[in-house]
Protein backbone atom coordinates (compact mmCIF):
# COMPACT_ATOMS: atom_id res chain seq x y z
CA UNK A 1 0.00 0.00 0.00
CA UNK A 2 2.81 2.41 0.87
CA UNK A 3 4.66 1.68 -2.40
CA UNK A 4 1.64 2.61 -4.48
CA UNK A 5 1.37 5.97 -2.68
CA UNK A 6 4.97 6.88 -3.38
CA UNK A 7 4.63 6.04 -7.11
CA UNK A 8 1.48 8.17 -7.41
CA UNK A 9 3.22 11.17 -5.78
CA UNK A 10 6.16 10.91 -8.16
CA UNK A 11 3.92 10.84 -11.21
CA UNK A 12 2.07 13.91 -9.91
CA UNK A 13 5.26 15.93 -9.68
CA UNK A 14 6.56 15.08 -13.18
CA UNK A 15 3.22 15.46 -14.89
CA UNK A 16 2.82 19.03 -13.60
CA UNK A 17 3.54 21.50 -16.50
CA UNK A 18 6.61 23.76 -16.06
CA UNK A 19 6.51 27.54 -16.54
CA UNK A 20 8.87 29.01 -19.17
CA UNK A 21 9.80 32.69 -19.23
CA UNK A 22 11.33 34.93 -21.93
CA UNK A 23 12.08 38.61 -22.36
CA UNK A 24 9.47 41.29 -21.65
CA UNK A 25 9.92 42.90 -25.07
CA UNK A 26 11.99 43.05 -28.20
CA UNK A 27 15.75 43.07 -27.88
CA UNK A 28 18.38 45.33 -29.40
CA UNK A 29 21.98 44.34 -29.96
CA UNK A 30 25.19 46.29 -30.64
CA UNK A 31 26.86 45.53 -33.93
CA UNK A 32 29.99 43.48 -33.24
CA UNK A 33 29.01 43.07 -29.61
CA UNK A 34 27.02 40.43 -27.75
CA UNK A 35 23.38 39.86 -26.88
CA UNK A 36 21.67 37.47 -24.44
CA UNK A 37 18.42 35.80 -25.51
CA UNK A 38 16.58 35.12 -22.20
CA UNK A 39 14.91 31.75 -21.57
CA UNK A 40 14.32 30.18 -18.14
CA UNK A 41 11.94 27.76 -16.42
CA UNK A 42 10.36 27.38 -13.01
CA UNK A 43 10.93 25.04 -11.33
CA UNK A 44 14.35 23.87 -12.64
CA UNK A 45 14.21 20.61 -14.55
CA UNK A 46 16.51 17.58 -14.15
CA UNK A 47 19.26 17.58 -16.76
CA UNK A 48 18.96 13.82 -17.34
CA UNK A 49 15.79 14.10 -19.41
CA UNK A 50 16.21 17.73 -20.58
CA UNK A 51 16.55 18.88 -24.18
CA UNK A 52 16.90 22.59 -25.11
CA UNK A 53 16.69 23.71 -28.69
CA UNK A 54 17.26 27.24 -30.00
CA UNK A 55 16.20 27.91 -33.62
CA UNK A 56 15.61 30.75 -36.02
CA UNK A 57 11.89 31.17 -36.61
CA UNK A 58 12.18 32.24 -40.24
CA UNK A 59 14.68 29.66 -41.54
CA UNK A 60 14.34 27.02 -38.78
CA UNK A 61 18.16 27.04 -38.64
CA UNK A 62 19.50 25.40 -35.47
CA UNK A 63 21.25 28.01 -33.38
CA UNK A 64 22.28 25.70 -30.52
CA UNK A 65 21.29 22.43 -28.86
CA UNK A 66 21.53 20.90 -25.38
CA UNK A 67 20.86 17.18 -25.44
CA UNK A 68 21.72 14.14 -23.31
CA UNK A 69 23.19 16.29 -20.56
CA UNK A 70 25.64 18.12 -22.83
CA UNK A 71 25.81 20.91 -25.42
CA UNK A 72 26.08 19.93 -29.08
CA UNK A 73 28.08 22.64 -30.91
CA UNK A 74 28.63 20.32 -33.88
CA UNK A 75 24.92 20.54 -34.65
CA UNK A 76 24.89 24.35 -34.95
CA UNK A 77 24.07 26.06 -38.22
CA UNK A 78 27.26 27.35 -39.82
CA UNK A 79 26.20 30.99 -39.41
CA UNK A 80 26.16 30.57 -35.61
CA UNK A 81 29.09 28.22 -35.23
CA UNK A 82 31.43 29.51 -32.54
CA UNK A 83 29.11 32.47 -31.80
CA UNK A 84 26.23 30.97 -29.78
CA UNK A 85 26.72 29.59 -26.24
CA UNK A 86 24.74 28.30 -23.30
CA UNK A 87 25.58 29.32 -19.74
CA UNK A 88 26.56 25.80 -18.62
CA UNK A 89 26.71 26.57 -14.93
CA UNK A 90 23.20 28.03 -15.08
CA UNK A 91 21.48 25.12 -16.81
CA UNK A 92 20.81 23.17 -13.62
CA UNK A 93 19.25 26.33 -12.18
CA UNK A 94 16.73 26.51 -14.97
CA UNK A 95 18.51 29.28 -16.94
CA UNK A 96 18.55 28.24 -20.60
CA UNK A 97 19.44 31.67 -22.01
CA UNK A 98 21.64 31.87 -25.10
CA UNK A 99 24.58 34.22 -25.65
CA UNK A 100 25.23 35.34 -29.24
CA UNK A 101 28.58 37.10 -29.73
CA UNK A 102 30.04 39.11 -32.63
CA UNK A 103 26.57 40.27 -33.60
CA UNK A 104 26.05 40.89 -37.31
CA UNK A 105 23.25 42.65 -39.14
CA UNK A 106 21.78 39.32 -40.27
CA UNK A 107 21.11 38.33 -36.64
CA UNK A 108 17.97 40.43 -36.56
CA UNK A 109 14.71 38.49 -36.53
CA UNK A 110 12.80 35.97 -34.44
CA UNK A 111 14.15 33.09 -32.34
CA UNK A 112 12.40 30.29 -30.46
CA UNK A 113 13.55 28.49 -27.32
CA UNK A 114 11.98 24.98 -27.05
CA UNK A 115 12.35 22.96 -23.85
CA UNK A 116 11.53 19.24 -23.80
CA UNK A 117 11.24 16.69 -21.02
CA UNK A 118 10.12 13.08 -21.22
CA UNK A 119 6.55 14.10 -20.49
CA UNK A 120 6.14 17.81 -21.34
CA UNK A 121 7.41 20.57 -23.65
CA UNK A 122 7.10 24.34 -23.78
CA UNK A 123 8.55 27.22 -25.75
CA UNK A 124 9.15 30.97 -25.70
CA UNK A 125 9.72 33.38 -28.57
CA UNK A 126 12.45 36.05 -28.65
CA UNK A 127 12.79 38.90 -31.15
CA UNK A 128 15.93 40.91 -32.02
CA UNK A 129 14.41 43.87 -33.82
CA UNK A 130 17.26 46.38 -33.76
CA UNK A 131 20.92 45.91 -34.44
CA UNK A 132 22.59 48.99 -33.05
CA UNK A 133 24.90 50.47 -35.61
CA UNK A 134 28.35 51.57 -34.59
CA UNK A 135 28.60 52.71 -31.01
CA UNK A 136 30.47 56.04 -30.92
CA UNK A 137 31.05 57.79 -27.63
CA UNK A 138 32.11 61.42 -27.33
CA UNK A 139 33.72 63.34 -24.50
CA UNK A 140 30.74 65.70 -24.15
CA UNK A 141 31.78 69.23 -23.19
CA UNK A 142 35.52 69.92 -23.34
CA UNK A 143 37.05 73.18 -22.02
CA UNK A 144 39.84 74.82 -24.02
CA UNK A 145 42.06 77.87 -23.60
CA UNK A 146 43.05 80.15 -26.46
CA UNK A 147 46.60 79.45 -27.61
CA UNK A 148 46.73 76.08 -25.85
CA UNK A 149 46.21 72.51 -27.07
CA UNK A 150 43.10 70.44 -26.37
CA UNK A 151 41.98 66.83 -26.93
CA UNK A 152 38.45 66.11 -28.11
CA UNK A 153 37.65 62.55 -27.05
CA UNK A 154 35.93 60.10 -29.39
CA UNK A 155 35.83 56.30 -29.08
CA UNK A 156 34.38 53.72 -31.47
CA UNK A 157 33.14 50.49 -29.83
CA UNK A 158 36.33 48.57 -29.09
CA UNK A 159 34.61 45.25 -29.86
CA UNK A 160 34.75 46.20 -33.55
CA UNK A 161 38.26 45.69 -34.99
CA UNK A 162 39.81 48.93 -36.23
CA UNK A 163 40.30 47.44 -39.68
CA UNK A 164 36.53 47.07 -39.92
CA UNK A 165 36.08 50.82 -39.44
CA UNK A 166 36.12 52.20 -42.98
CA UNK A 167 36.09 55.88 -42.13
CA UNK A 168 36.13 58.27 -39.20
CA UNK A 169 35.55 61.91 -40.04
CA UNK A 170 35.85 64.84 -37.69
CA UNK A 171 33.77 67.75 -38.92
CA UNK A 172 31.80 70.77 -37.86
CA UNK A 173 29.16 73.03 -39.39
CA UNK A 174 29.89 76.64 -40.34
CA UNK A 175 27.50 79.58 -40.20
CA UNK A 176 26.05 78.69 -43.60
CA UNK A 177 25.27 75.11 -42.47
CA UNK A 178 28.06 73.74 -44.65
CA UNK A 179 30.18 70.90 -43.31
CA UNK A 180 33.84 71.73 -42.65
CA UNK A 181 36.18 68.73 -42.56
CA UNK A 182 38.50 68.96 -39.57
CA UNK A 183 40.32 65.66 -40.17
CA UNK A 184 39.63 62.41 -42.03
CA UNK A 185 40.65 58.81 -41.32
CA UNK A 186 39.95 56.55 -44.30
CA UNK A 187 40.78 52.89 -44.86
CA UNK A 188 43.42 52.82 -42.16
CA UNK A 189 45.14 56.08 -43.17
CA UNK A 190 44.95 59.54 -41.59
CA UNK A 191 44.61 62.18 -44.34
CA UNK A 192 45.89 65.55 -43.04
CA UNK A 193 45.41 67.20 -46.46
CA UNK A 194 41.67 66.65 -46.09
CA UNK A 195 41.50 69.29 -43.35
CA UNK A 196 39.89 72.65 -44.04
CA UNK A 197 42.42 75.47 -44.37
CA UNK A 198 41.37 76.71 -40.94
CA UNK A 199 42.70 73.48 -39.37
CA UNK A 200 45.66 72.71 -41.62
CA UNK A 201 48.66 71.72 -39.51
CA UNK A 202 46.73 72.01 -36.23
CA UNK A 203 44.95 68.65 -35.90
CA UNK A 204 46.05 65.03 -35.54
CA UNK A 205 44.85 61.62 -34.31
CA UNK A 206 46.68 59.38 -31.85
CA UNK A 207 47.69 56.67 -34.32
CA UNK A 208 48.89 54.27 -31.63
CA UNK A 209 45.46 54.41 -29.99
CA UNK A 210 43.41 53.76 -33.14
CA UNK A 211 43.62 49.91 -32.80
CA UNK A 212 41.93 50.34 -29.43
CA UNK A 213 39.06 52.26 -31.02
CA UNK A 214 40.34 55.63 -29.77
CA UNK A 215 39.85 58.27 -32.47
CA UNK A 216 40.33 61.29 -30.22
CA UNK A 217 41.36 64.52 -31.96
CA UNK A 218 44.23 66.72 -30.81
CA UNK A 219 43.69 70.39 -31.68
CA UNK A 220 46.72 72.66 -31.33
CA UNK A 221 46.79 76.41 -30.74
CA UNK A 222 43.10 76.84 -29.92
CA UNK A 223 41.47 79.95 -31.41
CA UNK A 224 38.27 81.70 -30.45
CA UNK A 225 36.60 80.54 -33.66
CA UNK A 226 37.34 76.91 -32.73
CA UNK A 227 34.68 76.84 -30.04
CA UNK A 228 31.42 75.09 -30.79
CA UNK A 229 30.15 71.64 -31.73
CA UNK A 230 32.33 69.01 -33.38
CA UNK A 231 31.00 65.78 -34.87
CA UNK A 232 32.94 62.52 -34.72
CA UNK A 233 31.32 60.23 -37.28
CA UNK A 234 32.35 56.61 -37.89
CA UNK A 235 31.37 54.40 -40.79
CA UNK A 236 31.69 50.65 -41.30
CA UNK A 237 30.16 49.27 -44.45
CA UNK A 238 26.62 50.59 -44.64
CA UNK A 239 26.52 51.41 -40.94
CA UNK A 240 27.36 54.73 -39.32
CA UNK A 241 27.18 56.45 -35.96
CA UNK A 242 28.30 59.77 -34.59
CA UNK A 243 28.85 61.67 -31.37
CA UNK A 244 28.86 65.39 -30.66
CA UNK A 245 31.68 66.99 -28.72
CA UNK A 246 31.41 70.63 -27.62
CA UNK A 247 34.52 72.75 -27.24
CA UNK A 248 33.97 75.56 -24.79
CA UNK A 249 36.45 78.37 -24.73
CA UNK A 250 37.98 79.36 -21.42
CA UNK A 251 40.68 81.71 -20.30
CA UNK A 252 41.72 85.21 -21.35
CA UNK A 253 42.09 86.59 -24.87
CA UNK A 254 45.24 88.74 -24.83
CA UNK A 255 45.46 89.01 -28.63
CA UNK A 256 41.86 90.17 -28.95
CA UNK A 257 42.26 92.63 -26.10
CA UNK A 258 45.40 94.03 -27.75
CA UNK A 259 43.60 94.30 -31.10
CA UNK A 260 40.73 96.23 -29.47
CA UNK A 261 43.23 98.52 -27.73
CA UNK A 262 45.07 99.25 -31.00
CA UNK A 263 41.75 99.99 -32.74
CA UNK A 264 40.81 102.44 -30.01
CA UNK A 265 44.21 104.16 -30.21
CA UNK A 266 43.84 104.40 -34.00
CA UNK A 267 40.45 106.10 -33.70
CA UNK A 268 41.66 108.54 -31.04
CA UNK A 269 44.79 109.34 -33.08
CA UNK A 270 42.77 110.00 -36.24
CA UNK A 271 40.36 112.32 -34.44
CA UNK A 272 43.13 114.12 -32.54
CA UNK A 273 45.37 114.79 -35.53
CA UNK A 274 42.36 115.72 -37.69
CA UNK A 275 41.22 118.32 -35.17
CA UNK A 276 44.76 119.72 -34.98
CA UNK A 277 44.88 120.18 -38.76
CA UNK A 278 41.50 121.96 -38.74
CA UNK A 279 42.49 124.27 -35.90
CA UNK A 280 46.02 125.07 -37.18
CA UNK A 281 45.97 124.89 -41.00
CA UNK A 282 49.00 127.19 -41.23
CA UNK A 283 51.15 125.41 -38.67
CA UNK A 284 54.83 125.06 -39.55
CA UNK A 285 54.74 121.35 -38.77
CA UNK A 286 51.57 120.76 -40.79
CA UNK A 287 53.35 118.39 -43.16
CA UNK A 288 54.44 116.12 -40.32
CA UNK A 289 50.96 116.19 -38.80
CA UNK A 290 49.47 115.16 -42.14
CA UNK A 291 52.01 112.39 -42.45
CA UNK A 292 51.13 111.17 -38.97
CA UNK A 293 47.41 111.33 -39.74
CA UNK A 294 47.88 109.21 -42.84
CA UNK A 295 50.27 106.60 -41.47
CA UNK A 296 49.58 106.12 -37.75
CA UNK A 297 45.84 105.25 -37.71
CA UNK A 298 46.02 103.06 -40.82
CA UNK A 299 49.06 101.13 -39.62
CA UNK A 300 47.45 100.62 -36.20
CA UNK A 301 44.22 99.36 -37.77
CA UNK A 302 46.20 97.11 -40.11
CA UNK A 303 47.96 95.57 -37.10
CA UNK A 304 44.68 95.20 -35.17
CA UNK A 305 42.98 93.41 -38.07
CA UNK A 306 45.95 91.08 -38.52
CA UNK A 307 45.96 90.21 -34.80
CA UNK A 308 42.27 89.41 -34.96
CA UNK A 309 42.70 87.34 -38.11
CA UNK A 310 45.61 85.29 -36.77
CA UNK A 311 43.80 84.65 -33.48
CA UNK A 312 40.43 83.68 -34.93
CA UNK A 313 41.56 82.13 -38.19
CA UNK A 314 39.38 84.25 -40.55
CA UNK A 315 42.47 85.01 -42.62
CA UNK A 316 40.84 85.45 -46.03
CA UNK A 317 38.33 87.94 -44.67
CA UNK A 318 40.47 89.80 -42.15
CA UNK A 319 43.61 90.11 -44.29
CA UNK A 320 41.51 91.81 -46.98
CA UNK A 321 40.27 94.37 -44.45
CA UNK A 322 43.79 94.90 -43.11
CA UNK A 323 45.26 95.30 -46.59
CA UNK A 324 42.65 97.86 -47.65
CA UNK A 325 43.50 100.04 -44.66
CA UNK A 326 47.22 99.79 -45.35
CA UNK A 327 47.02 100.40 -49.12
CA UNK A 328 44.89 103.50 -48.52
CA UNK A 329 48.10 105.25 -47.48
CA UNK A 330 49.30 105.37 -51.12
CA UNK A 331 46.78 107.88 -52.55
CA UNK A 332 46.70 109.80 -49.29
CA UNK A 333 50.46 110.25 -49.27
CA UNK A 334 50.48 111.36 -52.89
CA UNK A 335 47.85 114.00 -52.21
CA UNK A 336 49.34 115.22 -48.94
CA UNK A 337 53.00 115.68 -49.85
CA UNK A 338 53.79 118.88 -51.72
CA UNK A 339 57.47 118.22 -52.27
CA UNK A 340 57.89 115.44 -54.78
CA UNK A 341 60.96 114.42 -56.82
CA UNK A 342 61.05 116.34 -60.10
CA UNK A 343 60.95 113.17 -62.17
CA UNK A 344 57.74 112.08 -60.46
CA UNK A 345 56.26 115.59 -60.41
CA UNK A 346 56.72 115.94 -64.18
CA UNK A 347 54.86 112.66 -64.70
CA UNK A 348 52.49 112.90 -61.76
CA UNK A 349 49.43 111.95 -63.79
CA UNK A 350 51.24 108.80 -64.84
CA UNK A 351 52.28 108.24 -61.23
CA UNK A 352 48.62 108.64 -60.26
CA UNK A 353 47.67 105.81 -62.63
CA UNK A 354 50.41 103.58 -61.27
CA UNK A 355 49.27 104.33 -57.71
CA UNK A 356 45.78 103.08 -58.56
CA UNK A 357 47.35 100.08 -60.30
CA UNK A 358 49.42 99.18 -57.24
CA UNK A 359 46.29 99.42 -55.11
CA UNK A 360 44.49 97.23 -57.61
CA UNK A 361 47.09 94.47 -57.71
CA UNK A 362 47.54 94.27 -53.95
CA UNK A 363 43.82 94.24 -53.15
CA UNK A 364 43.02 91.82 -55.99
CA UNK A 365 45.76 89.43 -54.89
CA UNK A 366 44.50 89.34 -51.32
CA UNK A 367 40.79 89.35 -52.18
CA UNK A 368 41.07 86.46 -54.65
CA UNK A 369 43.61 84.44 -52.69
CA UNK A 370 41.09 81.68 -51.96
CA UNK A 371 39.95 81.66 -55.59
CA UNK A 372 43.62 81.33 -56.64
CA UNK A 373 43.85 78.30 -54.37
CA UNK A 374 40.86 76.75 -56.14
CA UNK A 375 42.51 77.54 -59.48
CA UNK A 376 45.47 75.39 -58.55
CA UNK A 377 43.05 72.51 -58.06
CA UNK A 378 41.69 73.19 -61.54
CA UNK A 379 45.20 72.92 -62.95
CA UNK A 380 45.81 76.62 -63.66
CA UNK A 381 48.98 78.09 -62.21
CA UNK A 382 48.02 81.06 -60.06
CA UNK A 383 51.67 81.95 -59.59
CA UNK A 384 51.79 82.78 -63.29
CA UNK A 385 49.09 85.41 -62.72
CA UNK A 386 51.15 86.90 -59.91
CA UNK A 387 54.27 86.88 -62.06
CA UNK A 388 52.53 88.79 -64.85
CA UNK A 389 51.24 91.33 -62.34
CA UNK A 390 54.75 91.86 -60.99
CA UNK A 391 56.09 92.34 -64.50
CA UNK A 392 53.51 95.04 -65.17
CA UNK A 393 54.51 96.84 -61.99
CA UNK A 394 58.20 96.78 -62.90
CA UNK A 395 57.41 97.96 -66.41
CA UNK A 396 55.44 101.01 -65.29
CA UNK A 397 57.87 102.00 -62.57
CA UNK A 398 60.56 101.88 -65.24
CA UNK A 399 58.47 104.26 -67.35
CA UNK A 400 58.16 106.71 -64.46
CA UNK A 401 61.85 106.83 -63.64
CA UNK A 402 63.06 106.24 -67.20
CA UNK A 403 63.08 108.49 -70.22
CA UNK A 404 59.51 107.75 -71.39
CA UNK A 405 56.64 109.81 -70.07
CA UNK A 406 53.80 107.73 -71.48
CA UNK A 407 51.97 105.31 -69.23
CA UNK A 408 48.85 103.21 -69.81
CA UNK A 409 47.61 101.04 -66.96
CA UNK A 410 43.93 101.01 -67.74
CA UNK A 411 43.79 98.58 -70.67
CA UNK A 412 45.88 95.92 -68.93
CA UNK A 413 43.94 96.15 -65.69
CA UNK A 414 40.68 96.02 -67.63
CA UNK A 415 41.73 92.71 -69.18
CA UNK A 416 42.74 91.39 -65.77
CA UNK A 417 39.26 92.33 -64.53
CA UNK A 418 37.82 90.07 -67.18
CA UNK A 419 40.25 87.26 -66.21
CA UNK A 420 39.29 87.56 -62.53
CA UNK A 421 35.61 87.47 -63.46
CA UNK A 422 36.03 84.11 -65.17
CA UNK A 423 38.17 82.81 -62.35
CA UNK A 424 35.14 83.43 -60.13
CA UNK A 425 32.95 81.61 -62.64
CA UNK A 426 35.39 78.68 -62.65
CA UNK A 427 35.37 78.46 -58.87
CA UNK A 428 31.69 79.04 -58.11
CA UNK A 429 29.58 78.46 -61.21
CA UNK A 430 29.46 76.82 -64.65
CA UNK A 431 30.78 78.31 -67.86
CA UNK A 432 28.23 80.05 -70.05
CA UNK A 433 29.85 80.38 -73.47
CA UNK A 434 27.51 83.17 -74.60
CA UNK A 435 28.24 85.35 -71.57
CA UNK A 436 31.92 84.49 -71.88
CA UNK A 437 32.13 85.70 -75.49
CA UNK A 438 29.91 88.75 -74.86
CA UNK A 439 31.99 90.04 -71.95
CA UNK A 440 35.22 89.39 -73.85
CA UNK A 441 33.98 91.35 -76.89
CA UNK A 442 32.82 94.25 -74.71
CA UNK A 443 36.11 94.44 -72.79
CA UNK A 444 38.33 94.16 -75.85
CA UNK A 445 36.12 96.56 -77.80
CA UNK A 446 36.41 99.25 -75.13
CA UNK A 447 40.16 98.72 -74.87
CA UNK A 448 40.53 99.11 -78.67
CA UNK A 449 38.58 102.38 -78.51
CA UNK A 450 40.95 103.61 -75.80
CA UNK A 451 43.89 102.69 -77.99
CA UNK A 452 42.41 104.55 -80.94
CA UNK A 453 42.05 107.63 -78.73
CA UNK A 454 45.85 107.46 -78.23
CA UNK A 455 45.77 107.63 -74.41
CA UNK A 456 49.48 106.82 -74.15
CA UNK A 457 50.64 109.84 -76.11
CA UNK A 458 49.69 112.36 -73.46
CA UNK A 459 51.78 115.19 -74.80
CA UNK A 460 50.30 114.91 -78.30
CA UNK A 461 46.64 114.77 -77.29
CA UNK A 462 44.30 117.61 -78.11
CA UNK A 463 41.38 118.92 -76.10
CA UNK A 464 38.99 116.81 -78.19
CA UNK A 465 41.13 113.72 -77.51
CA UNK A 466 40.83 114.32 -73.77
CA UNK A 467 37.08 114.77 -74.09
CA UNK A 468 36.80 111.57 -76.12
CA UNK A 469 38.93 109.76 -73.55
CA UNK A 470 36.76 111.03 -70.67
CA UNK A 471 33.55 109.91 -72.40
CA UNK A 472 35.01 106.43 -72.89
CA UNK A 473 35.92 106.20 -69.20
CA UNK A 474 32.43 107.25 -68.14
CA UNK A 475 31.00 104.73 -70.61
CA UNK A 476 32.81 101.96 -68.72
CA UNK A 477 30.55 102.51 -65.71
CA UNK A 478 27.46 100.76 -67.21
CA UNK A 479 29.66 97.90 -68.40
CA UNK A 480 31.13 97.43 -64.93
CA UNK A 481 27.66 97.63 -63.37
CA UNK A 482 26.56 94.87 -65.73
CA UNK A 483 29.55 92.74 -64.75
CA UNK A 484 28.84 93.38 -61.06
CA UNK A 485 25.27 92.21 -61.59
CA UNK A 486 26.59 89.00 -63.12
CA UNK A 487 29.00 88.53 -60.21
CA UNK A 488 26.13 89.06 -57.77
CA UNK A 489 24.11 86.40 -59.59
CA UNK A 490 27.03 83.95 -59.31
CA UNK A 491 27.90 84.62 -55.66
CA UNK A 492 24.47 85.36 -54.15
CA UNK A 493 24.38 82.09 -52.18
CA UNK A 494 28.12 81.74 -51.55
CA UNK A 495 29.48 82.29 -48.05
CA UNK A 496 32.22 84.68 -49.23
CA UNK A 497 29.89 86.21 -51.82
CA UNK A 498 29.22 89.64 -50.24
CA UNK A 499 32.90 90.26 -49.61
CA UNK A 500 33.88 89.27 -53.15
CA UNK A 501 31.09 91.38 -54.66
CA UNK A 502 32.13 94.55 -52.81
CA UNK A 503 35.78 93.78 -53.50
CA UNK A 504 35.04 93.49 -57.23
CA UNK A 505 33.22 96.83 -57.12
CA UNK A 506 36.28 98.45 -55.56
CA UNK A 507 38.55 96.92 -58.21
CA UNK A 508 36.35 98.27 -61.01
CA UNK A 509 36.48 101.80 -59.56
CA UNK A 510 40.27 101.56 -59.24
CA UNK A 511 40.41 100.45 -62.88
CA UNK A 512 38.72 103.66 -64.01
CA UNK A 513 40.96 105.69 -61.70
CA UNK A 514 44.06 104.09 -63.23
CA UNK A 515 43.05 105.39 -66.66
CA UNK A 516 41.83 108.86 -65.71
CA UNK A 517 44.84 110.89 -66.83
CA UNK A 518 44.70 114.00 -68.97
CA UNK A 519 47.35 116.23 -70.47
CA UNK A 520 45.68 119.37 -69.03
CA UNK A 521 44.57 118.10 -65.63
CA UNK A 522 46.62 119.64 -62.85
CA UNK A 523 48.09 117.16 -60.40
CA UNK A 524 46.24 116.84 -57.12
CA UNK A 525 49.25 117.91 -55.06
CA UNK A 526 49.21 121.30 -56.80
CA UNK A 527 45.57 121.76 -55.81
CA UNK A 528 46.03 120.52 -52.27
CA UNK A 529 45.84 124.03 -50.79
CA UNK A 530 42.77 125.01 -52.80
CA UNK A 531 39.29 125.22 -51.33
CA UNK A 532 37.07 122.14 -51.15
CA UNK A 533 37.54 119.15 -53.41
CA UNK A 534 40.86 117.50 -52.65
CA UNK A 535 41.04 118.69 -49.05
CA UNK A 536 37.54 117.43 -48.26
CA UNK A 537 37.92 114.03 -49.94
CA UNK A 538 41.34 113.20 -48.56
CA UNK A 539 40.73 114.67 -45.12
CA UNK A 540 37.62 112.49 -44.75
CA UNK A 541 39.60 109.45 -45.92
CA UNK A 542 42.32 110.20 -43.36
CA UNK A 543 39.97 110.64 -40.41
CA UNK A 544 36.46 109.29 -40.98
CA UNK A 545 37.44 105.95 -42.56
CA UNK A 546 39.93 104.97 -39.81
CA UNK A 547 37.40 105.91 -37.13
CA UNK A 548 34.63 103.92 -38.84
CA UNK A 549 36.79 100.85 -39.40
CA UNK A 550 38.13 101.01 -35.85
CA UNK A 551 34.61 101.20 -34.46
CA UNK A 552 33.50 98.25 -36.59
CA UNK A 553 36.41 96.11 -35.43
CA UNK A 554 35.94 97.11 -31.78
CA UNK A 555 32.27 96.13 -31.97
CA UNK A 556 33.21 92.73 -33.36
CA UNK A 557 35.95 92.23 -30.77
CA UNK A 558 33.66 93.12 -27.86
CA UNK A 559 31.12 90.57 -29.09
CA UNK A 560 33.88 87.97 -29.24
CA UNK A 561 35.18 88.76 -25.77
CA UNK A 562 31.80 88.90 -24.06
CA UNK A 563 29.70 86.29 -25.83
CA UNK A 564 32.21 84.30 -27.86
CA UNK A 565 30.12 84.77 -31.03
CA UNK A 566 30.29 86.94 -34.14
CA UNK A 567 27.83 89.77 -34.56
CA UNK A 568 29.21 90.69 -37.99
CA UNK A 569 29.23 87.73 -40.36
CA UNK A 570 31.74 89.29 -42.77
CA UNK A 571 33.69 92.43 -41.87
CA UNK A 572 34.40 93.07 -45.54
CA UNK A 573 30.75 94.06 -45.97
CA UNK A 574 31.47 97.08 -43.74
CA UNK A 575 35.05 97.92 -44.71
CA UNK A 576 34.91 97.57 -48.51
CA UNK A 577 31.79 99.74 -49.14
CA UNK A 578 33.38 102.69 -47.33
CA UNK A 579 36.54 102.16 -49.36
CA UNK A 580 34.40 102.20 -52.50
CA UNK A 581 32.98 105.57 -51.40
CA UNK A 582 36.53 106.93 -51.03
CA UNK A 583 37.47 105.65 -54.49
CA UNK A 584 34.28 107.15 -55.97
CA UNK A 585 35.12 110.43 -54.26
CA UNK A 586 38.54 110.43 -55.91
CA UNK A 587 36.93 109.69 -59.28
CA UNK A 588 34.28 112.40 -58.85
CA UNK A 589 37.02 114.84 -57.85
CA UNK A 590 38.95 114.13 -61.05
CA UNK A 591 35.83 114.71 -63.14
CA UNK A 592 35.13 117.95 -61.30
CA UNK A 593 38.69 119.23 -61.67
CA UNK A 594 38.74 118.31 -65.36
CA UNK A 595 35.45 120.12 -65.99
CA UNK A 596 36.61 123.20 -64.05
CA UNK A 597 39.92 123.44 -65.89
CA UNK A 598 38.32 122.90 -69.29
CA UNK A 599 36.08 125.88 -68.63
Amino acid sequence: MGGVYILSLTLLVYCEAFDIQGPSGRLSAPLGGSVVLPCSVEPPLPLEELEIEWRRRDTNALVHLFQEEDVRPESQDVSFSGRAFFFKDELEKGNYSLLISSVVREDTGGYICKVYTNLESNEVKVEISVIEHLVVKGAGVVPGNVGKDVVLGCAVDSRIPSDKVDKVIWKRTDQDDHDIVVLLYHLGVVLPNSSHERYQGRVELFTTEIPKGNFSLRLDDVRTEDQGEYICEAQSGHLSASAIIVLQEHGSHPQLILAALLSLIAAVTAVGLGVKILRSPDSHDLQRVKLGLILCPNILIFTAFMLYGVTTGFLGEIVTCATVNFVRCLPLLKAALHTLPDKIKNNENCFDGVTAMVEYYIIAGVLFSRVFTDILILGINAYYVGFIAAMYLLFYFAEIFGEKSQCSCFAYIDIINWVLLWLLVSGYSTLNIYVFITTLVLVLGMDILFHLSKPDQIGQRTKSDDTHYTILLVAMVPLYMLLLGYIYWILADVKDGPGLIWGSALLYILTVLSGFRHSRLKPESELNNGPGGVVDVFFCASTVLPVFNSGTLIWELMARLWNGVRYITDLRVFVLPTECLFALGRLALKLHLYKTQQQ
